[in-house]
């Protein structure tokens, strides 16, 4: 895996701040499962969206947390990732020592948000999504499937399947930020 070379020699504002959109796919729900990894994380930060795959978890992990997003000021935007995608990237990251940034504080839950702090608020991504997207939601299949897909070889199934769920919840970023529920 390489960070594109443009991303390292940004001039980019250190006081902007920078909104990184986020979701991982694994081949567990449980981190400290048998067999679990993260088999891809997808990002979008700006004009730049990538899904991340690697042979290895290691370094996969070290390339997201190492990219140049995370320096000065970031806010981390997932959803449901308060209750999956972080500690799930954490447990694993912990797995291996890796170092990581200070997330704390510095992320958004995006379901967390639309139920309004209530944990036991059902919805999922796409249902969230459908109330103003459409067509555009249209899941290709659910993260069950990952596992297979990985034991398939068939990464660029699980790299159009992660970018199109971070697609999703950019939306639902936007829409939330233009409504004034999160300050843009």
């Amino acid at each position: 895996m390489h960070t594109h070379a443009y991303l390292i020699g940004s001039k980019e504002n250190e006081m902007e701040r920078k909104d990184i959109i986020f979701d991982i796919e694994t081949l567990t729900l449980d981190p400290l499962e048998e067999g679990a990894r993260v088999v891809a994380i997808g990002l979008r930060c700006g004009d730049f969206h990538k899904v991340f795959t690697a042979n290895k978890e290691k370094d996969l992990l070290t390339e997201f947390w190492n990219l140049p997003f995370f320096n000065g000021s970031f806010k981390l935007i997932g959803f449901n990732s308060s209750q999956f995608d972080l500690p799930y990237l954490i447990v694993r990251s912990f797995k291996y020592g890796i170092k990581i940034p200070q997330i704390q504080g510095r992320s958004i839950d995006l379901r967390f948000v639309l139920s309004y702090g209530n944990k036991f608020q059902n919805g999922k991504l796409s249902q969230y999504a459908s109330l103003f997207l459409k067509e555009e939601t249209q899941k290709l299949s659910d993260g069950n499937s990952v596992k297979e897909w990985w034991e398939q070889n068939e990464i660029e199934f699980i790299e159009l399947y992660c970018g199109r769920d971070v697609f999703i919840t950019f939306k639902i970023f936007e829409r939330l930020k233009n409504m004034g529920v999160i300050d843009g």
